[in-house]
C-alpha cells in the first residue's frame, strides 16, 4: 500500500517536474519560435503579389532585400559573354569585307568594361531634345504623346493585374515594371491586358524590336523611393519616357543622367541615353511616378547597322 502511494507521489512529482520543465521551455523557446516563424515566412518564402491598384505597398523591408535577378536568360546578368561570342561569330561569318559594320565590329572587340556594347558615335548626349531627331523619329514621339490618354487608361488595367508586375532593384532602390517587350520578345499576355498601348507600340517605326536590347514597359517608382545610379546595356539604343502619372513636385521627383537633371511631364516624351550613369529620386515626394518606357534605335545607326545588330543580337539566341 505504501509502495503504491509512494509510487503515485513520485509519478505526480515527476509529472509536476515535467510540467514545470515544459512550461519553462515554452516561455524560453516561444519567442524564438515566433521570431523564426515570421522570419521564415517573410524571408525564406516571399511571394510577389502586388495589391490591386498600386504595387507600391509591397515595398516592405523584407521585399527590399531580394536579389535583382537570377534568370539564366538575362542578358545583363548571365548571358553577356556567350552573347558577345555568338555575335562576333555571326558578324565574321556574314558581315566582313565592307566598312559598313566597322563600328559594330570595333565595339564587340573592345568589350567595354561596364556596357555590353558601346559603339562610337559622333553625336552623344545624356538628354536628347526631340528636335535633335530625324523627322521619322519625331513622328514616333508624336504618336506616343497623342496616345497618352489611351495609355493612361490601359495603365489602370495593368494595375488591376498585380501578379503580372515584375520588381527591379535591391533594398530601398526598388521599382516595378509591366513589360510589353522584354529583351526583344513581345509579352503577349501583357499586351492583351493593355491592347491600346500594344497597338501604339506596334506602329512605331524606330523602336528597338527583334533584338535583345529592346524593351517597352510601364515603369512605376513608389513615393519616397530612390533608384541608385546604374547604367544600361548599350548606347545603341536611346530610351524614351512618356509621362503617364507624374507628381507635380519637381524638387522631389527627378532623374539625373550623365550629370544632367530632368523632370517628367504628363503626356510628354523625354529621351535619354541610359548607357550613361543615371539615377532617380522620389525622396520627399508623397506620390508614385508612372511612365511608359520605350527603347529606340540610336538615330546615328544606319539601316544596315540596325539590320546587322538585329541579326547578331537576335532574340533567337
Amino acid at each position: 500500500m505504501w509502495h503504491t502511494h509512494q509510487t503515485s507521489i513520485r509519478f505526480l512529482a515527476g509529472q509536476r517536474r515535467m510540467g514545470l520543465m515544459l512550461y519553462a521551455a515554452f516561455w524560453i523557446t516561444a519567442p524564438w519560435a515566433v521570431f523564426f516563424g515570421i522570419f521564415a515566412y517573410f524571408e525564406l518564402f516571399p511571394v510577389f503579389t502586388p495589391p490591386a491598384r498600386k504595387p507600391s505597398s509591397i515595398l516592405t523591408p523584407h521585399r527590399r532585400k531580394k536579389v535583382l535577378c537570377t534568370s539564366a536568360n538575362c542578358v545583363r546578368c548571365v548571358k553577356n559573354e556567350t552573347l558577345l561570342t555568338h555575335a562576333k561569330e555571326l558578324l565574321e561569318a556574314n558581315y566582313t569585307g565592307t566598312s559598313d559594320y566597322e563600328r559594330i565590329s570595333n565595339a564587340i572587340e573592345r568589350r567595354h568594361e561596364e556596357l555590353l556594347l558601346q559603339i562610337d558615335f559622333d553625336d552623344s548626349r545624356p538628354i536628347w531634345e526631340l528636335e535633335h531627331f530625324p523627322a521619322n523619329f519625331q513622328r514616333d514621339f508624336d504618336m506616343l504623346s497623342l496616345a497618352v490618354e489611351a495609355v493612361k487608361d490601359d495603365s489602370q488595367k495593368a494595375f488591376d493585374c498585380p501578379s503580372m508586375w515584375s520588381r527591379n532593384g535591391i533594398g530601398e532602390n526598388t521599382w516595378f515594371i509591366f513589360p510589353f517587350l522584354n529583351q526583344g520578345i513581345w509579352q503577349d499576355e501583357h499586351c492583351s491586358v493593355c491592347p491600346k498601348i500594344a497597338t501604339v507600340l506596334y506602329r512605331l517605326r524606330n523602336s528597338l524590336t527583334d533584338c535583345v536590347f529592346g524593351n517597352a514597359f510601364i515603369s512605376m517608382i513608389p513615393s519616397e523611393c530612390a533608384v541608385a545610379e546604374h547604367c544600361g546595356l548599350t548606347n545603341a539604343r536611346l530610351r524614351c519616357h512618356l509621362g503617364i502619372e507624374v507628381p507635380n513636385d519637381n524638387g522631389h521627383c527627378f532623374m539625373q543622367v550623365g550629370g544632367e537633371t530632368f523632370t517628367w511631364t504628363n503626356g510628354a516624351c523625354t529621351v535619354i541615353d541610359d548607357s550613361l550613369p543615371h539615377s532617380v529620386s522620389l525622396k520627399g515626394c508623397p506620390e508614385d511616378r508612372t511612365v511608359l518606357v520605350v527603347d529606340f534605335w540610336h538615330p546615328s545607326l544606319s539601316e544596315k547597322e540596325r539590320d546587322c545588330l538585329k541579326r547578331i543580337f537576335s532574340t533567337d539566341g
